[in-house]
């Protein structure tokens, strides 16, 4: 009785394998991209705030923030209104944040966008 050869049951499995292998990428892809694009609204809020702790309390120049606390959130645009003692920031484009800085009591994320509530 001849023995049955075994090396089939490897090339078997390689299509198999490759299979799990792609369903793993492209979920691993899926919840990566959500989570840079969900996670933007969080990174604007911080960036806001930061900037404003920063510029009002420390005085610091918004620039030295971005390059050295804020460095690795990507596409951060932001404006500053020293008059106001504002700062608005959004990461990718999306998510409009605002921080408000108050006297005494030190800078506050604007849910919403509710600047002057903050003021009350």
């Amino acid at each position: 009785m001849p023995m049955k050869s075994r090396h089939n049951s490897g090339a078997a499995l390689l299509p198999v394998l490759l299979a799990v292998f792609a369903v793993v990428f492209v979920l691993l892809m899926v919840f990566v991209s959500w989570f840079f694009w969900a996670g933007t609204e969080v990174a604007s809020a911080y960036s806001a705030k930061t900037i404003a702790s920063g510029v009002f309390i420390a005085g610091r120049a918004p620039e030295s923030l971005v390059s050295q606390e804020l460095r690795l959130i990507p596409f951060l645009r932001y404006s500053v209104d020293k008059d106001a003692g504002t700062v608005t920031a959004r990461v990718m484009g999306r998510h409009r944040k605002a921080a408000v800085y108050r006297e005494g009591l030190g800078a506050a994320i604007a849910h919403d966008g509710a600047i002057e509530a903050l003021r009350d």
